[in-house]
Order: structure tokens, then sequence, then C-alpha cells
């Protein structure tokens, strides 16, 4: 049951965070882009699963385009209905593992050798942890931090200043973020987490200054510590699986 449910969880994720572009979301509520998603969410889970039991991949299809639309209609893009959605697609994910437990066993992965069908389990956990660190990881750092109002600047001297030094490279913090967890996922895969510590203690030598700065520098250091927070569980979870199918 479990290597279904890896299978079919790394097939979730690839969908939704690596093969789904913003502009895929961005016109979602187009007909032919969402059954575009759908139907990558669909050939995945058949892809990844190895099975051509139609009941697999149609029930994770059919309410992963359903939570959709109830999404896209009535719940919104903020952090509490992407959380409602994808708890939703995991708990769909968990039911049709239990449900049909030996799909991938009764698939093409179920015909190697069982060397190559543990080091396949390796890969699909690595390549899982790293999505979910990585790219989902950096979709709910954002949301997150949408909930808090990013710090103004009230006197004209400081706010000049303040857009002189905050002038950046286009997604220069996303880029950023997304580096930090890669590393913080590799750094616990090859059993090295002092390294981890090592780019906390890089990250705080941002210094409180003035008021406006000290802000700047609180929403700063909440979003490192969410995004940490979300790469150490990923990285553990993803270390888990690894030794699990070593």
């Amino acid at each position: 049951m479990l290597e279904t449910l890896l299978a079919l969880v790394v097939a979730h994720l690839l969908a939704d965070f690596l093969f789904q572009s913003a502009r895929m979301v961005a016109n979602k509520r187009k007909p032919l882009w969402f059954a575009a998603h759908i139907a990558i969410v669909a050939g995945l889970t058949l892809a990844l699963s190895g099975s051509l039991d139609p009941r697999v991949w149609l029930v994770i299809g059919v309410t992963h385009a359903a939570m959709d639309y109830i999404k896209i209609r009535w719940l919104g893009d903020g952090l509490r209905p992407f959380f409602i959605d994808q708890v939703f697609h995991l708990g769909v994910i968990a039911v049709v593992a239990v449900w049909r437990p030996d799909t991938v066993a009764n698939g093409w992965i179920g015909d190697l050798d069982t060397e190559v069908q543990l080091f396949l389990y390796q890969g699909l956990a690595v390549i899982g942890g790293a999505v979910l660190s990585v790219r989902a990881g950096g979709v709910v750092v954002a949301k997150a931090l949408e909930t808090i109002a990013a710090p103004t600047v009230s006197r004209p001297d400081l706010q000049i200043r303040a857009e002189t030094e905050t002038l950046g490279l286009p997604g220069g913090g996303e880029t950023i973020g997304a580096l930090e967890r890669a590393l913080i996922l590799l750094f616990l895969l090859i059993g090295q987490p002092e390294g981890i510590g090592l780019m906390l203690a890089a990250k705080s030598v941002l210094r409180f200054s003035d008021r406006n700065a000290r802000a700047h520098t609180e929403y700063v250091i909440i979003g490192t510590m969410l995004s940490f927070g979300w790469a150490l569980v990923s990285g553990v979870l993803t270390q888990a699986a690894v030794v699990h199918w070593g």
C-alpha cells in the first residue's frame, strides 16, 4: 500500500506544483486550461502508478476536478482555501491507496527486479520531497506572507532610503527562498544537518535599526522561518521515505 501511496502523492505534487505553470493557474477558469490541468493529473497518476486500472486515475481525476472547481468558484485563492484544497486531494489519494493497495505492484513497476523497484521508490521519494520542499513551500510561504501587511514607511526621507535599499532582482526573494529550501533538503539527505545551522546563522546578520527598518526585517525573518520550517518538515519526511525503501 505504501508504494501506491508514494506514487500517487508524487504524481499529485508534480501535477499541482511542477507541471501547473503560473499561466495555467491564471487561466484556470477557462475550460481548456482547466481540462489540460486535469488531464495532467490523470496522466501522471496513470504513468507513475503504472496501472491501467481506470478506477484509480478516474477517481483521482474526477475528484481533483470537482475540488478545483469548488475552490475556483467559491473558496478563493488564500492560504486557507489552499490547505482545504490540498487536504482534500491528499485525503482522496489516501483512500484510493487503501482501496487499491496493489495498484503499483500490479503495474509496470511490479514487473521489475526488487532492487530496481527499491531504487525507483527512493527516486520517487526524492523527487516528491524536492517538489514539496521547493515548489509547494514557495506557494505556502507566499500565501502566508499575504496575510501579513508588508511594512510601510511614513517619513519621506525614510521612504526614499527604503526604496533605494530595497531595489533588487525581480523575484530575487522567491529564488533565494527556493535555494534555501533545496539546500536544507540536500543537507538532510546527505546526513549533514549542521549545514542548516550555518545557513540560519548567515540569515541572523539582519540587524534592527530604526523602527521602519525593524518592521521590514521582522517581515523578512517571518518569511525565512516559515521557509526553513517547511523545508525541515519536508526534508524529514523525505529522509524517512528514502530510509524505508533503502
